[in-house]
């Protein structure tokens, strides 16, 4: 590797150089700038994003420019993997960097029937499905509202 890519800090800061020339500031800005360089070694690097959503967005609208652009950096074809920060998978599938977290094994506990009675669950009593006028611009939500409520973590997973 070149001295200006021979560490992680080092290649990142050039290639953001090179990444600003093609990329807008604005958008750079929002999706690039709290970005590192994980492993970085003669045939490639681990970009880190900040979470799993915004490596997904940057490898789907930038990934080729990025590549293109280490290539033109190192001077040879060169593998970039995009990473969200909490991620225990590379978004490509590859599975070299695992996650060390375990499961605690302890489930949260529930109470349904008698032992909630009697019990306030600190809901305003204004804000309900019953007092909830449903009109042209709320039918949607209403129905999405009611759909998560009659079924939790089927329709939507909270």
């Amino acid at each position: 590797m070149s001295q200006a890519t021979s560490t992680p800090d080092t290649f990142w800061s050039s290639l953001r150089e090179q990444l600003l020339d093609v990329i807008p500031p604005d958008t750079f800005r929002v999706w690039f700038d709290n970005m590192r360089v994980g492993r970085l070694d003669e045939d490639g690097c681990e970009l880190i994003a900040p979470n799993e959503f915004s490596a997904i967005w940057i490898r789907d609208n930038y990934l080729d420019i990025i590549r293109r652009e280490a290539d033109r950096l190192v001077g040879h074809p060169f593998t970039i993997e995009l990473l969200g920060e909490l991620s225990e998978l590379p978004v490509d599938g590859n599975d070299r960097m695992k996650s060390s977290a375990k499961p605690s094994g302890k489930r949260s506990s529930r109470l349904s029937g008698p032992a909630l009675q009697g019990r306030s669950l600190g809901i305003n009593p204004k804000n309900t499905f019953t007092n909830f006028i449903v009109g042209g611009g709320s039918e949607l939500a209403h129905a999405a509202c009611i759909a998560v409520a009659n079924a939790p973590a089927h329709a939507y997973n909270p």
